[in-house]
């Protein structure tokens, strides 16, 4: 641990946290490979093994095994959870939050996403998402603009800019877009469909791509 270290107030604990460090200064490294690729970087804050382990970008937070492990030049960004934020691809993104398990774990370059519970936003690439519930977006892929809250919520679709809140409600495969959804089971058969609103529980639940 801090094997070439001239920098300050740095903190590293486990097997190469820290290794590549040179100049970076107020960094927090707690277990294997944590902030291993780290060398001019400050205040990252990495605990887990692997965690955050080639971040080259500020004031990261990394928490659990795997944890941030691909954010590279990403900066702000808060992963807490297994294999959360940006596990799956080089993550250079910035000021997105990950909590939970594989939540927005295959976030690339987006930004401003808030992604909380098992599998939330898991398949997010795109920006400005909010996900809260086990696997809400789950395949969301490039949507951006989104809102969903609640289990399943929107777990197939992969429009943008849609509000949608209730336990599987649209959650079908799809790319639509501009739809406000409240209500458990509300248009769960959404697949296309852009600029409906349905309110209350299994609304709209047999429309697939009307307007």
């Amino acid at each position: 641990a801090l094997f070439t270290n001239t920098g300050g107030n740095n903190t590293s604990m486990g097997y190469e946290a820290l290794k590549a460090n040179t100049t970076a200064s107020n960094n927090t490294a707690v277990g294997h490979r944590s902030l291993y690729s780290v060398t001019t970087a400050s205040l990252n804050t990495a605990l887990g093994y692997n965690a955050g382990s080639i971040v080259t970008g500020v004031e990261n937070i990394c928490i659990g095994g795997q944890s941030g492990a691909n954010i590279t030049s990403g900066t702000y960004n808060i992963t807490i959870g297994g294999y959360a934020g940006g596990y799956q691809n080089s993550h250079t993104g910035q000021r997105n939050i990950s909590i939970g398990y594989q939540a927005g774990c295959n976030v690339v370059d987006a930004t401003e996403n808030v992604f909380l519970g098992y599998y939330a936003g898991r398949g997010v690439t795109g920006s400005n998402n909010v996900a809260l519930g086990t696997k809400t977006l789950l395949g969301a892929t490039s949507g951006t603009g989104n809102v969903a809250v609640g289990q399943d919520a929107m777990r197939q679709n992969t429009g943008s800019y849609n509000v949608v809140m209730g336990a599987t409600a649209m959650w079908s495969a799809g790319d639509g877009t501009d739809n406000v959804i409240i209500g458990q089971g509300a248009g769960y058969a959404v697949t296309d469909g852009d600029k409906n609103t349905f309110l209350g529980r299994g609304t709209g639940n047999t429309v697939t791509t009307g307007c």
